[in-house]
């Protein structure tokens, strides 16, 4: 393992988030592999070199992992099957480990603003309440009249069509974060099904 290459890395746009972690310790990932990050030690193994950073490495990915998606600045900007190697924006993800306040590097930190003085900016643009349940409903509507979205499926194909019909007009959307813009939608703006007794 080698220190972090940050004239490469800054310029990067998004990273593994295995990747994203190990660079939050100042590790460079194309120096190691997330399987000998993930090692646990054996007994025999406590003078082997770098036995901290890969306990913190564990620790952090554990953390990163459990808010991946319930997070603004912890959204994939491309999700696969094994967690850990889905994408995320390493700007955003800088941003969001420093809320937790952990250590960073100074060239993460930095990466970390770029991404809080982006989010102000649209935080100044913020819609009022009712312009915002507008636009949810607008969502909701849409989505149930021309795909045939059920909000109450336990899984619908409906987010992964709508994001592939914005990829074929040059907007690009995770099917995730349609998934849940339709479900807040849904949760906002449809009435809630009486209990049954």
């Amino acid at each position: 393992m080698k220190k972090a290459a940050w004239n490469h890395w800054s310029q990067m746009r998004t990273a593994r988030l295995w990747e994203c972690v190990a660079l939050s310790l100042n590790i460079d990932p194309r120096t190691t592999s997330l399987e000998f990050l993930k090692s646990r030690p054996h007994s025999y193994d406590l003078d082997r070199p770098f036995l901290r950073e890969r306990a913190e490495f564990q620790s952090r990915l554990d953390i990163a992992l459990s808010h991946d998606g319930h997070h603004p600045l912890l959204e994939p900007d491309h999700r696969y099957p094994s967690e850990p190697h889905s994408e995320f924006r390493l700007a955003e993800f800088a941003a969001w480990a420093r809320s937790f306040n952990w250590p960073i590097p100074h060239e993460m930190a930095e990466l970390a603003e770029s991404a809080e003085k982006a989010e102000a900016k649209v935080d100044q643009g913020a819609l009022h309440p009712r312009e915002r349940d507008t636009l949810l409903k607008l969502v909701i509507g849409m989505a149930m009249d021309s795909y045939r979205y059920d909000p109450a499926a336990p899984r619908s194909k409906v987010p992964a069509q709508i994001a592939a019909d914005l990829e074929k007009k040059g907007i690009t959307v995770t099917d995730d974060t349609v998934r849940k813009w339709l479900k807040q939608a849904a949760e906002t703006v449809l009435p809630a099904k009486p209990q049954k007794p």
